[in-house]
């Protein structure tokens, strides 16, 4: 993320527990040749974007900035391949300090939320692809707990909706033995909410399934 003006910008990594500041950048941007500074600031705090994204693959980048800035920098970025990973937001003011007011803005709610769903859809994805090709791969509460009591678990899918199935019939236990199980032998545990395809698939799997060590 990275919040900007014409004369300074703050780049933040945003995360599900939280942020941290990276770095800033500073512009001097006098009255004659203005826009001509600004637009080359514009290009400064790109080459910051594209140097940090080559470190990590950002699902999306979140620029604010107050005022009209947010349309010189689409103006200055153009058509360069960032762009689809760039969502426009709005802020008050630019310091380390505007990173509470952008957390807080429901654009940022919309990016983490789609992350967090592509990231979903990408563990199913997976799954299935195993399932394709009939290899390391459990579904359903029986297989699946087998599987769990073996540590045979690489990654164990949940849905909310298998979650809210079995706390209504009193049967939340048996689940709870089998991600808890599956976490103390050093699966990963993962709760896939059933309303997209990617949960909505595994829900027609049993809402739960695994991803296999080695083939039982």
């Amino acid at each position: 993320m990275c919040a900007f003006d014409r004369e300074e910008a703050y780049f933040f990594k945003i995360r599900r527990q939280g942020h941290e500041y990276v770095t800033s950048l500073k512009g001097q941007v006098a009255k004659k040749g203005y826009d001509q500074q600004s637009t080359s600031f514009y290009k400064e705090i790109l080459d910051v974007l594209k140097e940090q994204s080559k470190q990590i693959d950002y699902f999306k980048i979140v620029m604010a900035s107050p005022a009209f800035y947010n349309d010189e920098f689409l103006k200055a970025l153009g058509e360069d391949e960032l762009k689809k990973k760039i969502v426009m937001a709005t802020c008050s003011s630019v310091g380390k300090t505007s990173i509470t007011e952008i957390m807080a803005r429901p654009e940022l709610a919309n990016v983490m939320k789609d992350d967090a769903t592509a990231s979903e859809i990408k563990h199913i994805e997976e799954l299935l692809s195993f399932i394709s090709k009939q290899e390391k791969n459990v579904y359903g509460i029986k297989e699946t707990k087998k599987a769990s009591n073996l540590g045979a678990i690489d990654k164990l899918l949940v849905t909310d909706n298998l979650i809210h199935k079995y706390r209504e019939e009193e049967k939340f236990e048996e689940l709870e033995k089998i991600m808890k199980t599956a976490d103390d032998t050093g699966a990963q545990v993962h709760i896939i909410q059933s309303d997209h395809e990617g949960g909505q698939k595994l829900d027609g799997l049993g809402g739960i399934a695994a991803i296999l060590r080695y083939d039982i």
